[in-house]
């Protein structure tokens, strides 16, 4: 009977049933059986991700679905997955996205400008900066924070989901876990898919994507986020808390409008507070 040399457990059996830890055979040490390691992981990477990519993208509800049944070994855990698309934005900037210019904060952020800017004033006369050298200082700490603080967006979707299915009776873990699905196909279209598309198009017209966007593009864009938020958490919602339409749909309206809210005031300020905080 061998002995697990990770946590010294007495087993039968090519795995320890204590630890999971598999017995070394003179295979395993082999150098095919090193290549091989390597190849499976990336087929099993590859497999796992486009299965999860074609769930969420053809049939909205059914990772959250089947991983809260414990349907879980051919799919990206939920989180992991909205993780990996939030390091893909990270690495691949296609868009600006939310994570804005200094001085567009007390415009862009509703309820808050009159004390975002007298922010600003402030951090400039106490760094002795000019607002175009805050400003770079801002952009730098921002960039990459707006994406962690993506995770931010998560918990907040998930509560507003417990609220609006209450009655429902779920854990807030189910909550959780259909708020991540919804954010991560929030991150996976509007800031992967719809800029990658755009700078395809504009490269088969030979047109240069412009740098700024102006009013009314924003706007069209804006109404493009709601319409994707919208009808995916229609969907979605149906398929996972399974309650019936005259449910579902003033709940998908409710919980996109909300999620507008998320984005735009909390995520915005918490966003431009923290990041001003390390200036």
């Amino acid at each position: 009977m061998p002995t697990c040399l990770n946590c010294q457990h007495r087993f039968e059996g090519n795995y320890c049933n204590h630890c999971g830890e598999k017995v070394y055979t003179e295979h395993d040490k082999s150098v095919w059986h090193f290549f091989e390691e390597g190849l499976h992981f990336i087929t099993h990477f590859e497999g796992k991700f486009f299965t999860t990519l074609k769930a969420v993208l053809t049939r909205p509800g059914k990772l959250s679905e089947e991983y809260c049944l414990g349907i879980r070994k051919k799919y990206f855990k939920p989180l992991s997955f909205f993780l990996l698309l939030v390091v893909v934005y990270l690495l691949f900037p296609l868009a600006e996205g939310l994570n804005m210019r200094m001085t567009y904060y007390p415009g862009s952020v509703p309820y808050t400008g009159k004390l975002l800017q007298a922010q600003i004033d402030h951090k400039m006369a106490a760094r002795g900066l000019t607002e175009d050298q805050l400003s770079e200082r801002f952009a730098d700490k921002s960039e990459k924070l707006s994406k962690i603080m993506l995770l931010t967006t998560i918990p907040l979707c998930g509560l507003v989901l417990w609220v609006l299915f209450i009655g429902l009776k779920r854990p807030l873990f189910d909550h959780l876990v259909i708020a991540t699905e919804v954010n991560a196909v929030f991150v996976l279209v509007i800031f992967l898919l719809l800029p990658l598309l755009g700078h395809i198009i504009g490269w088969l017209l030979h047109r240069p994507v412009p740098g700024a966007i102006d009013p009314r593009e924003q706007q069209r864009q804006l109404w493009l986020y709601y319409a994707v938020i919208f009808a995916y958490s229609t969907f979605a919602f149906r398929r996972f808390y399974r309650a019936p339409w005259w449910r579902i749909l003033p709940s998908a309206v409710a919980f996109t409008y909300l999620h507008g809210v998320i984005i735009f005031v909390i995520y915005r300020f918490l966003l431009f507070e923290t990041t001003s905080s390390l200036l």
